[in-house]
């Protein structure tokens, strides 16, 4: 047995929040599948997306080729886990440098087994006072998360009414109901 002392490293880091291992941190994400894409009506079958020819139905094989006119998604809160921090400093020089740079990596469980998950780096913005400042925000107040996905979703909805007065269409908001925040971490 050794009598050597642990080793213990410090990683001093810029950030208005500090950061541990296991700590929870919330994301507003535009959800997988979650989005609808509206297209220019069609030419050829003039939006009914059936074309009858010598009496013979078919579906319309030029539907969905025209140009995309609108892209609606739909953003939910992702709870995630610090798992992982990484630092390195600069090498630009022989002796030791001021410059460092710390990583912060977070994970999520899916539910697709056991052993999945998600990881990805923390992004840089944390609790931002305005959500729609950068689409790539962490949140540490779940209320704060929740108000940021609203804001999000509220875009969306005012991007769709502006496309539909600017281009005189009557796109309706798709029924996103289906899609549900995690919950808040206990």
């Amino acid at each position: 047995m050794s009598n050597k002392p642990n080793q213990t490293l410090t990683i001093n880091y810029k950030k208005a929040i500090p950061f541990n291992l296991d700590d929870v941190v919330y994301l507003v994400e535009k959800v997988e599948n979650g989005s609808r894409t509206f297209y220019q009506k069609c030419r050829v079958c003039g939006g009914t997306r059936e074309l009858t020819i010598n009496g013979v139905s078919f579906y319309c094989p030029c539907c969905h080729a025209e140009e995309k006119a609108i892209t609606i998604y739909k953003y939910i809160v992702r709870r995630y886990r610090v798992h992982k921090v990484e630092i390195e400093k600069s090498t630009d020089t022989w002796k030791p440098s001021e410059y460092q740079t710390v990583t912060f990596y977070i994970y999520t469980k899916n539910d697709r087994g056991h052993w999945c998950s998600a990881t990805r780096r923390m992004p840089s913005w944390i609790n931002p006072t305005d959500p729609l400042c950068s689409n790539d925000c962490a949140y540490t107040d779940y209320k704060l998360a929740l108000a940021a996905a609203d804001a999000y979703n509220e875009r969306e909805r005012a991007r769709l009414a502006e496309y539909n007065n600017l281009h005189g269409t009557q796109y309706e908001m798709p029924d996103f109901t289906n899609f549900e925040n995690d919950k808040k971490s206990n």
